[in-house]
């Protein structure tokens, strides 16, 4: 998209925010501003709106975000598809003529179209993790493409709904009394192409287990789907280090919906954090008890004594890797703390060295410190062991499908260039 495209978009979003703004509607506009997402989750079905959800949970890293202003342009958006293609009641026609008026130019979108960032199939950007950044850069991933159907879908009355599939979203056009014979699944990363549940199960091996469970496949409610969303809130506080915000958003998550096995597991996985962030604390206090009593007085004992102690964790647990910032926690930096050995081996204990006694004071202190963490880092691996055998349990997939997006991406660049669906 060129310079000019978007600052025409940029003025659209303000015109529309301008439109009808007065007096009367500032106290409605505040408390859009200040709604929460667990007011918005507590809402009934049928009064919420899933682009305000995500407006609000963008806030939390876009704290000046406007959302009056984009609602009113969610609603232009709906009122422009309605002028040019409303007399469409036919399913098909409708979906076909959405895939049209978001991604081909044309009047009906005067020529700004949106499209897949191919530089970002693992949604690692902010911008690809919400909805405003897919309004002002004009390029998303498979968490925004899709949820712009189903926006515009909940403005427009269509039954559009989402569905989950690991590390991806689709949505589905699910049977209406008029039509009930069309039910059909909608890949927007490619164009809105009609892609049978049978495929997806193939691409994305996913498990007999996880759709029984419910775990992908299954058409969310909106409720479930806005829940489903606070998944990616949950892994950028993880990044930031604020675990008890990321525990909060995955516990409301799994509040609403059960099934997600992603945030079974990253919340499993934060609490192994937190048991490394006990112990090194843990081991900070011994460190710091030994230097008090002088054990590293002489040069050889220094040397013995002031390497890390050793991890009663080591060897004990392994971490599930996944590498994906957007939909699984990014733990690399704390599979780095951990040391390939024997599972399930004894927790190696600190042995001082032979050359010195240590006082039986100083064998006490350390005694008590480690009394006082133990119960606390036990607590968390409790957790985590099992938050984990849950998330198994229901149906896991580790394996991200990065050809698959890749496909997806040239099927939408050949769609806005040539119109094949």
């Amino acid at each position: 998209m060129n310079r000019l495209a978007a600052i025409i978009v940029l003025l659209l979003i303000h015109i529309c925010g301008e439109i009808g703004f007065s007096q009367d509607t500032d106290s409605l506009m505040n408390r859009i501003q200040a709604i929460t997402i667990e007011e918005i989750l507590a809402l009934p079905e049928e009064q919420i709106d899933v682009g305000l959800a995500d407006l609000v949970l963008a806030k939390d890293f876009y704290p000046d975000l406007k959302i009056e202003s984009f609602l009113h342009a969610f609603d232009y958006m709906a009122d422009r598809f309605m002028y040019f293609f409303g007399q469409h009641t036919d399913p098909d026609k409708r979906v076909r003529a959405l895939n049209s008026f978001l991604y081909q130019k044309g009047e009906w979108n005067d020529s700004i179209t949106f499209g897949y960032d191919d530089e970002d199939l693992h949604a690692r950007r902010l911008s690809n993790k919400f909805i405003n950044g897919y309004i002002a850069t004009k390029k998303g991933s498979c968490i925004t493409l899709p949820m712009m159907y189903v926006i515009l879908a909940g403005r427009l009355g269509f039954p559009i709904y989402a569905a989950r599939l690991p590390y991806h979203f689709f949505v589905r056009y699910v049977p209406e009394p008029t039509t009930p014979s069309f039910q059909e699944n909608i890949e927007a990363t490619n164009g809105g192409s009609y892609v049978p549940n049978e495929e997806y199960k193939k691409t994305f091996r996913i498990p007999e287990k996880a759709l029984k469970n419910g775990v992908y496949l299954r058409t969310l409610t909106k409720k479930q789907y806005v829940a489903s969303l606070l998944l990616i809130n949950a892994n950028e506080w993880i990044a930031r280090k604020n675990l008890d915000r990321a525990k909060h958003y995955l516990e409301l998550l799994m509040k609403y919906d059960s099934t997600f096995t992603s945030a079974t597991m990253n919340y499993a996985t934060v609490h192994l954090q937190e048991a490394l962030l006990l112990e090194q604390q843990m081991n900070e206090e011994k460190r710091r008890e030994m230097a008090f009593h002088d054990i590293c007085a002489r040069n050889e004992a220094r040397d013995q004594t002031s390497h890390q102690l050793p991890s009663p964790l080591q060897g004990k647990f392994r971490i599930p890797e996944s590498g994906l910032s957007a939909f699984e926690v990014p733990i690399e930096s704390i599979v780095s703390k951990m040391k390939t050995s024997k599972q399930n081996q004894p927790a190696p204990q600190w042995i001082p060295p032979s050359q010195f006694s240590v006082k039986p004071e100083l064998q006490m202190s350390l005694g008590e410190i480690t009394q006082r963490y133990a119960p606390l880092i036990q607590e968390k691996l409790d957790v985590y062991e099992s938050f984990k055998q849950k998330a198994e349990g229901l149906g896991i997939v580790r394996a991200y499908p990065l050809t698959f997006f890749r496909i997806q991406s040239k099927s939408l660049e050949q769609f806005q260039e040539k119109g094949v669906k």
